[in-house]
Parts: structure tokens; sequence; C-alpha cells
């Protein structure tokens, strides 16, 4: 007969398991001056012969990267992420974007290497703006409203700053939503903006990498405190694994 502590560990067992694979897939904090995360992958920037990347001491041992434009390789590949929700946020600890539509992002792709969306800096004639763009399909504002280009806002009214910002676009694989969020932002959403992107629920990210363009090669930059990518649990996961905890937890008074 299955006693009770054996039916506590299968509900634990069970509600470990719910979580497995969600979590932290690279985080970079650059301290110590190292360019690895915290998962081993190395911090590969835009490939370009102007190369003035630099580590740093202030904001947590920054990294600066301050050349040319272009991209660099896949970071990471072959995530196979389609399901659940998937994260990119950057912290910035300060910019200058003075290129003509001059930005820094990060973009997600499928394995056929298509931009499904991409989280950027990005410099404008009047400031600096958090954007969503790249977009695999049409895109709802927060009002609900079509948008055939980017949603964002301002976090500057100019092109350099050194107020850090944070930042970050979450994708939901399952519903095909977005949320965009800033510490920073002059919008009438307040410090976020959500929608959905079509096509994002049929769409499988599988790498990205770092985009850099229009840049003033040695004169635009932008300082990074911290970039992290990451899966976060469902709603409902968190639902069953509190309800397995509490069921678990019955269980245990009774045996007492």
């Amino acid at each position: 007969m299955t006693t009770k502590n054996t039916l506590c560990t299968i509900i634990l067992l069970f509600a470990a398991s719910a979580l497995h694979g969600q979590g932290i897939i690279e985080q970079w904090d650059y301290t110590n001056n190292s360019v690895n995360g915290v998962n081993g992958n190395a911090m590969t920037h835009v490939n370009h012969a102007t190369n003035t990347d630099q580590t740093g001491t202030v904001y947590d041992n920054s990294y600066t990267v301050n050349r040319d434009q272009g991209y660099g390789g896949d970071v990471i590949s072959g995530l196979g992420l389609s399901t659940g929700t998937v994260k990119a946020e950057m912290t910035v600890s300060s910019w200058n974007l003075s290129g003509t539509n001059s930005w820094f992002g990060i973009q997600f792709r499928d394995s056929a290497n298509t931009a499904i969306s991409s989280l950027r800096l990005q410099g404008n004639t009047n400031g600096t703006r958090v954007t969503l763009e790249d977009e695999i399909g049409q895109i709802t504002d927060s009002n609900g409203g079509a948008r055939s280009q980017a949603v964002g806002g301002f976090v500057s009214a100019a092109r350099a700053a050194t107020t850090p910002v944070t930042f970050s676009l979450t994708l939901g694989l399952d519903d095909g939503s977005y949320l965009l969020e800033s510490s920073l932002w002059t919008t009438p959403y307040g410090g976020q903006q959500s929608g959905t992107i079509a096509g994002l629920s049929d769409a499988t990210v599988d790498n990205f990498r770092w985009v850099a363009t229009n840049w003033i090669a040695g004169t635009d930059f932008v300082e990074l405190d911290q970039i992290v990518v990451s899966t976060v649990p469902e709603p409902s996961t968190y639902a069953l694994l509190a309800g397995l905890l509490s069921l678990s937890a019955v269980m245990i008074r009774r045996r007492n």
C-alpha cells in the first residue's frame, strides 16, 4: 500500500517537474571583467573590425559596446522554445545613440534565422526610446489597436544619458502575447505596454543575437550593466504547484 509519505514524495516530485526547464537561460553580470554568463556562454557582440568594446569597473563591472554597426552571431542557439514564455531583460548604465535611428538590441529568431521580435534601445530625433520591433506579424498595442510598426516609448529626452534604465520584453509563445516594460518611460500606459503579435503562437524561438544599427563608430555606445534571458513559468504552472504543495501539507498534517 502506498504510504502518505510516499504520496507526498510523489506530489513534490511532480511539482518539481512542473517547473523543469523554467528559469535563467543565461545571465551576464560582467563581474571581474568577465564576458562569460553564469551558465558559461560567452558574450559575443557585434562582429566588426572596429572593435573598441571594453569592460569597466562602474555599475558592477559593466560592458561597453563601442564599435561600428553590425550584428553578432547566435549567442545561444538550439533553444527550441515553442511553448511557455521567454523573456529578455537589459540594464543599460549609460548610452549615446547619436546616429540616425541608431539602436542596440536583442533579436529573437527561429531556426531559419527569421526575426520573430527584437527589444531595442533606440536613438530618436526627440530622445531615446525603448521599442519592440522586427515583429513576426501584425501587432496590437495596449489599447487593442493594430500597429503596423513598432510600439514603445521615450526613456530620455536626449540621445545620450547616464541614468540607468532597465527594460524587458516577454513573449508568450502559447497565446501570442507580448509585454514590453521599462523602469523609465513616458507613455500613457505607465511602465509597460502589452498586446499580441500575429504568428507568435506558432513560432519557435531557437536563437538570439545582438544587433547594432546606424551607429557612428567611436561615438555611439551602450554601457551594459546586466543582460538576462530566461523562461517564465505560466500562471497555470504556479497554480498547479500551489495546489500540489497545499495537498502535500494537508496530508502531512493528517499524518501527524
